[in-house]
């Protein structure tokens, strides 16, 4: 018997492939169904497009728009409660950035290239150091970006003329502060402290608040990263520890005390850095003896720094010279008799002679003497 039902596949199209996939939906459409303001990330095409997007989806009022700056140049008046001021200006835009916006955030950055970061950092400088500031968008953009991905920038990035840090200064610690917070590994504290050296060692008063806040952030990350420092670093922040003039050089000194102790990581040039200074520290003076002493690496760049800059090492030496071993001493003494162009340095390489010559006499003395008790038992 015939079948006389249907055919089931009678209207399928058999030039149709069956196996075809429906295009998924657009996870920032699954998203912004649910928060219409979102709607912005649809249009975005490029790193400007995003950050006037957040700028208008931020919407900050006038009375807002200080709010990352917030007690920056006012911090004496905050010292005692500095770090959480300094979280507060951080958070200055988390009434926005919820889950859903930075979801919708990360998808469009992994979609578009980051060309131009560059240019839109000196952009921002200008803008937010304006009486009505904005550019708020690519302050939260940058930050965001750097703190997910160090490798998009260098520091150099955001260096500016030394006078502009008054200016600037704000912007620069909110991009850092961020990054470090969001995420401790973005910037290594090493160069953070680098950077930031020739500002915590100004002594002009309109440096303080940028030295005041850069002190805390380099404190904030050696608690996370314990990071060795430069051999010059370590010198300038004892010339910072003796000098006290201001409130400001006392804070700064007391939030950068447990960095002082940390690990030297280029001892070799480490009197080649202390002769640059004006006036050795006492404490550093201290440090160069006692690391002498263990005969390493110091001591071995020392003997080569000698040996290019005999009259700047002598200097040291000449001031050292009574906590040094007579040994080490005497590994200078080939070195110095053959300057010839420093009148200061004919009395110190008689002093540091007569005391090595004495050390080699007594030396010989006492060789001599060791050698005859042991060939005929005398005691």
């Amino acid at each position: 018997m015939k079948n006389k039902k249907g055919n089931k596949f009678a209207n399928l199209n058999v030039d149709e492939d069956i196996n075809e996939e429906i295009p998924d939906e657009d996870p920032i459409d699954l998203i912004i169904s649910g928060n219409k303001d979102l709607g912005f990330f649809k249009t975005v095409n490029d790193l400007e497009s995003l950050a006037k997007g957040i700028e208008q989806y931020f919407g900050l009022k006038s009375d807002k728009k200080k709010n990352f700056c917030e007690s920056f140049d006012s911090y004496e008046k905050v010292l005692e409660e500095y770090g959480k001021h300094v979280q507060n200006r951080l958070k200055c835009f988390d009434f926005k950035t919820g889950n859903d916006f930075i979801e919708c955030l990360d998808i469009c950055i992994g979609k578009i290239k980051l060309n131009g970061m560059v240019e839109m950092i000196r952009r921002m400088f200008e803008s937010l150091s304006q009486k009505s500031p904005y550019g708020h968008g690519s302050l939260f953009l940058v930050s965001y970006i750097l703190s997910k991905n160090q490798n998009c920038f260098h520091l150099s990035d955001f260096e500016v003329a030394i006078d502009l840090y008054p200016k600037y200064g704000s912007i620069i610690c909110w991009v850092f502060g961020y990054m470090i917070m969001k995420n401790p590994n973005s910037i290594r504290g090493d160069q953070l402290l680098d950077f930031f050296l020739p500002i915590l060692l100004m002594k002009d008063v309109k440096f303080s608040p940028t030295a005041v806040c850069a002190a805390y952030l380099i404190s904030f990350l050696y608690e996370k990263q314990r990071f060795a420092i430069s051999s010059f670093a370590f010198c300038k922040l004892h010339v910072l520890l003796v000098r006290r003039s201001m409130e400001r050089d006392v804070f700064v000194n007391r939030v950068l005390e447990p960095v002082l102790g940390s690990n030297i990581n280029d001892l070799y040039d480490f009197v080649r850095s202390a002769s640059s200074l004006s006036e050795i520290p006492s404490s550093v003076n201290k440090y160069i003896v006692e690391e002498a002493k263990k005969g390493g690496q110091l001591l071995n760049g020392w003997l080569s720094f000698h040996k290019d800059y005999p009259v700047e090492s002598n200097r040291i030496l000449s001031t050292l010279k009574n906590g040094l071993p007579q040994e080490i001493i005497a590994l200078f003494l080939n070195d110095c008799a053959n300057v010839h162009d420093d009148a200061d340095l004919t009395k110190i390489q008689k002093d540091l002679f007569g005391r090595s010559a004495r050390f080699l006499v007594i030396s010989i003395v006492g060789g001599v003497f060791y050698y005859l008790q042991k060939e005929f038992q005398i005691i």
